[in-house]
């Protein structure tokens, strides 16, 4: 019973898949606050450019 235990490997893949998707969740997450900050920083920016031609 111990043997079929250890050879048994069907909890692996769904480990193995589990890890793939966090860490592609992880790619998102930080794919998205760096793109995030670079957006801010642009509309800002437009912002900005705005109230000064309109003098506000």
């Amino acid at each position: 019973m111990l043997r079929r235990f250890i050879a048994d490997e069907r909890g692996a893949t769904a480990i193995e898949y589990g890890l793939v998707a966090g860490l592609l969740f992880l790619g998102v997450v930080g794919a998205i606050t760096a793109y995030g900050d670079a957006f801010t920083t642009m509309y800002e920016g437009i912002r900005d450019s705005t109230e000064a031609v309109m003098g506000g």
